[in-house]
This record gives structure tokens, sequence and C-alpha cells, in this order.
């Protein structure tokens, strides 16, 4: 990563899973640190006018992690947030 990385976005896609499944308060902070991410590449998109969240909500954003930490449970969340960058440069 070319980057800091602080909090939940350190966690396995694992962790995501089961979060979700078992410890709401957890997965909230895992969402929430998802969509911070999201938010911040919005945030400094600039000239490239990139804002991954626009036309999406929360629901959508973590259906769509969820798919991906289900398939590839030993990544990192933050790798899920930069897959879904990817997939939704907007």
């Amino acid at each position: 990563m070319a980057y800091q990385l602080f909090g939940p976005g350190w966690s396995s896609c694992g962790t995501w899973t089961a979060d979700r499944r078992t410890n709401i308060i957890a997965y909230q902070l895992d969402l929430a640190w998802v969509l911070g991410f999201l938010a911040g590449v919005g945030y400094m998109g600039g000239e490239k006018k990139l804002d991954p969240l626009q036309g999406l909500d929360s629901h959508a954003v973590a259906a769509w992690i969820d798919n991906y930490c289900q398939r590839y449970p030993l990544q990192k969340i933050a790798d899920a947030a930069a897959a879904f960058l990817t997939a939704h440069p907007r």
C-alpha cells in the first residue's frame, strides 16, 4: 500500500464477514471505515472527478463488499475498498 493505514481497514475480509454476522458494533465500524475511505477518495478526486459513492447508498456498498469478502476472505478490508473503487470510479 502506498498510504498509511489505520483502523478496521487492516482487518481481514474474514473478519468483515464474521462481524457482519455476529458483532453489529464491530461491523458498523468496519462499514464506517470503508465509507470514509471511499468518501475521502471522492473528496480528493480533483480533476479526475472521482466519486465512487455517486448514486449509491451504504447498503449497496456493504453488499458489494460482502460479495468481495466472501470470495477473498484473506484479503484486507482496505483491499476490498480499493477493489470497489476500481469497479466504481465514477
